[in-house]
C-alpha cells in the first residue's frame, strides 16, 4: 500500500455559509474527479482557511456535501503579508494499491497560491 497526498485550493468571495459550502463542495468534487480518487481510498481530509473566513467549517460544508466519512481536521491558515485573502486549502491524504500521479487542483485565482505551478493564471 502506497500513502499519498494530493493539494488544492479555491478562493470565496464572500463570507456566508452558502458560499463557503458552495466552494467546499466544487474543490472537493473537482479534486475526487481530476484524481480519480475512490471514497475507500481517502484517509484523511485537511483544511485550512483563511482569517477573514468564519461563517462555516469546511469540514461541516464537505459533511454536508455528502463527504461525510472521513477524518477532517481544519485549521486557520498563517497570516502572511500580501497573502491572497478568502481562500480555502486542502490537503487529502490517500492510501492505494500503488503510487500514482495525483494532480494538485487550485480552482480560479487560488493558482496564484502556486506559481510554480499555474504560472499567474487566473482562470
Amino acid at each position: 500500500m502506497q500513502m499519498q497526498a494530493v493539494r488544492g485550493a479555491v478562493k470565496v468571495e464572500k463570507d456566508v455559509p452558502e458560499e463557503i459550502k458552495k466552494q467546499v463542495t466544487r474543490l472537493m468534487s473537482k479534486l475526487f474527479e481530476v484524481n480519480s480518487l475512490s471514497r475507500h481510498e481517502v484517509v484523511s481530509i485537511f483544511f485550512s482557511q483563511t482569517k477573514d473566513l468564519s461563517s462555516c467549517n469546511p469540514a461541516t460544508a464537505a459533511r454536508e456535501a455528502g463527504y461525510h466519512e472521513y477524518a477532517y481536521f481544519c485549521l486557520q491558515e498563517l497570516e502572511i503579508d500580501k497573502a491572497p485573502k478568502r481562500m480555502i486549502r486542502i490537503l487529502v491524504h490517500i492510501c492505494c494499491e500503488t503510487e500514482r500521479e495525483l494532480q494538485p487542483v487550485y480552482i480560479g485565482e487560488a493558482k496564484k497560491l502556486r506559481p510554480d505551478l499555474f504560472g499567474n493564471k487566473d482562470s
